[in-house]
């Protein structure tokens, strides 16, 4: 895992050799183990180096080969594979790196063949000198970062937004973006908080025409469902799902430096600890994190499946010190505003597992792909009434019948809430209800910015349209690969991992397993509505935990509703009731007090809201330090 950054003038103007180096110091953090920088005229790369395939100098990169260069940051899990066909046709290699591997591929086949090969995560650039073209190319999800800007002079691209934010400093804020992270805690993508700067779409590709400046968006893989409605039989759906999930995680162990596992109490990490130990034959490192308060701790459940694979277990337990620094430096680091609170112990946890390996698997992805959140088991039971319920009428006697029966203490079947989450639009259906929705952002916005309050949910919208199924079930997964996962999830795990020089690797998330789970008939995905996430749930069951189903589920999260009202009360009104944060004039500071004496007088819980409030003012704190660099 590397950190990737570069120039293109489009004039003849030779790229300045201080600009390469503003970018090579934001990304030292992603590659600490080697920095390269390589021009030729109008055209620089960078690359910071985190070494875990061919550790050798031979693996340093920009690359060259035919007059083509590349800057590449990700790691490529079939390279190998590719290797032996390209070996046949005749290429020989110096190195023992995926790099090398598609350099030369893009020799031998092209780009849009190359891609279509190509299985791991990745962003590259790729620089063809005799045909005048650079290629920007992301990985089907979208997990590595891939910043750009372009102007008329010239194009930058990095991995870190940092970098781009020090070579331009007449940027401007995006307010659609801005609103849309009031509502969801993370700025939508391709979409930043600049106007200025975008991000290569997941599974697309940017081709630059360096003459004449032109850009070609392509779009190469879109992953889409087609469920089977002939395969209910359970037990056999399970057998092919573990095969594919032992596939994703063995694939995901090619490496020349060792590897450990995240391990929560959860289901998803849990099945990757037990897949890795199965298919080991040395003990497994794994690494859990806890808090002084025992209710947000899930050491105990972490312990089972430690004890069970007898791992190397290795315990983090987070008291509340110094919380404030930390979140100022997470922030900063990000250069976006996010604010999701568990960056912080995500941060603690690859800081802890930093120091014994350079590479750890994740459970991330288990709950978007399988239906791990209740709002997809209501999706699915949602659309089982509308089935059985053909017409309005009946859905409506339906739900009204079993409001009545609630009333009577006559046992609730839920049919209200489907009939209600049936009407719902599509940005009520994907949004978590963690932020601001459209009556309280009329409320929160300064006078001057009442009209923005609906960015948010138009963007939701049309990410719903996009991806619109038969079944809402399966809009719902689609549309939220490119909502919580792209913009949330993965910006998480990928910046606290490489803020610590770690590499993550996420097995739910490998194309093949999602592939076959995106075709499991409805009803054996969630046990004919029996529970979310019910086939990750029964392979647990089998493995490790007998009481999986009666267990709830916990998030990864900090106990940041308790430590408002101490450790970071008086960090919270010196932000939200100074000058600075008035003077920005984004804001009602009226409403925007009673939010916080409501929460800090224990007569409302705020907690995300005013959290929302207090990243973004600490991220335009930090603007002005990343726009200095």
């Amino acid at each position: 895992m590397c950190g990737i950054a570069g120039i293109i003038n489009f004039s003849e103007k030779e790229v300045e050799d201080k600009d390469l180096h503003f970018l090579s110091a934001s990304l030292k953090e992603r590659g600490p183990d080697y920095s390269g920088l390589w021009k030729n005229n109008n055209v620089g790369f960078v690359h910071t180096r985190l070494s875990i395939l061919d550790i050798s100098n031979a693996g340093n990169q920009p690359m060259h080969f035919n007059d083509c260069s590349i800057t590449f940051n990700g790691e490529i899990y079939n390279f190998k594979i590719i290797r032996e066909e390209l070996v046949k046709l005749g290429f020989t290699f110096f190195s023992n790196s995926d790099t090398e591997v598609i350099l030369k591929g893009y020799n031998a086949w092209g780009i849009d063949a190359l891609l279509n090969k190509l299985d791991g995560m990745f962003a590259f650039c790729l620089y063809d000198k005799k045909n005048s073209e650079a290629f920007f190319c992301r990985d089907r999800l979208g997990k590595k970062p891939f910043y750009f800007f372009k102007n008329r002079e010239r194009l930058i691209f990095s991995s870190e937004i940092r970098g781009i934010c020090a070579l331009e400093n007449n940027l401007t804020i995006d307010f659609e973006s801005l609103d849309y992270y009031l509502t969801e805690l993370s700025v939508p993508q391709p979409q930043t908080i600049f106007n200025e700067i975008k991000q290569v779409e997941p599974g697309s590709y940017l081709s630059l025409n360096i003459i004449n400046a032109t850009i070609t968006n392509t779009k190469y893989y879109q992953f889409s469902i087609h469920r089977d409605d002939n395969n209910r039989d359970e037990s056999n759906v399970l057998k092919e799902l573990e095969n594919k999930l032992n596939n994703a995680v063995i694939k995901r162990t090619i490496s020349d430096v060792p590897i450990g596992c995240f391990l929560s109490g959860g289901v998803d990490s849990g099945l990757i600890v037990s897949t890795l130990a199965m298919h080991s034959n040395e003990r497994v490192d794994t690494f859990s994190i806890g808090f002084g308060d025992k209710e947000y701790s899930e050491l105990e459940l972490a312990n089972l499946v430690a004890k069970k694979y007898n791992t190397k277990h290795h315990e983090l337990v987070v008291e509340p010190k110094n919380v404030s620094d930390t979140l100022v430096e997470l922030l900063n680091y990000i250069a976006e505003p996010f604010a999701d609170p568990s960056i912080i112990p995500t941060y603690l946890v690859c800081n802890q597992i930093s120091k014994h390996v350079k590479v750890a698997l994740s459970g991330d992805g288990g709950d978007e792909v399988f239906g791990g959140y209740g709002e997809f088991l209501t999706a699915y039971n949602t659309d089982k009434f509308v089935k059985q319920n053909p017409s309005e009428n009946m859905r409506k006697t339906k739900a009204m019948g079993n409001s009545i029966g609630s009333k009577l203490g006559l046992p609730n079947n839920k049919n209200a809430l489907y009939q209600s989450y049936s009407k719902m639009n599509g940005a009520q259906k994907i949004s978590r209800y963690m932020g601001y929705d459209t009556i309280e952002k009329s409320q929160l916005y300064h006078s001057n910015l009442k009209n923005n309050k609906s960015f948010g949910e138009a963007i939701l919208n049309n990410i719903w349209s996009k991806h619109k199924m038969p079944d809402s079930v399966d809009t719902l997964f689609l549309s939220s690969l490119d909502t919580r996962l792209l913009s949330g999830y993965l910006v998480k795990v990928d910046r606290m991992s490489m803020k610590n020089g770690l590499e993550v690797r996420s097995p739910f998330l490998d194309k093949d397993l999602m592939e076959y789970a995106f075709r499991i008939n409805s009803h054996v995905l969630f046990g004919n509505g029996k529970s979310a996430k019910y086939l990750l749930k029964k392979l647990v069951e089998k493995r490790y935990d007998p009481n999986i189903f009666t267990r709830e589920k916990k998030g990864f999260e900090l106990p940041i509703k308790k430590w408002m009202k101490t450790d970071l009360r008086s960090m919270i009104q010196d932000i939200l009731f100074s000058e600075a944060f008035k003077n920005r004039a984004i804001f009602n500071q009226t409403y925007v007090e009673k939010l916080v004496n409501e929460h800090l007088n224990d007569k409302v819980d705020n907690t995300y809201k005013i959290w929302i409030l207090l990243c973004l003012e600490l991220w335009f704190r930090g603007l002005k330090q990343n726009l200095n660099t």
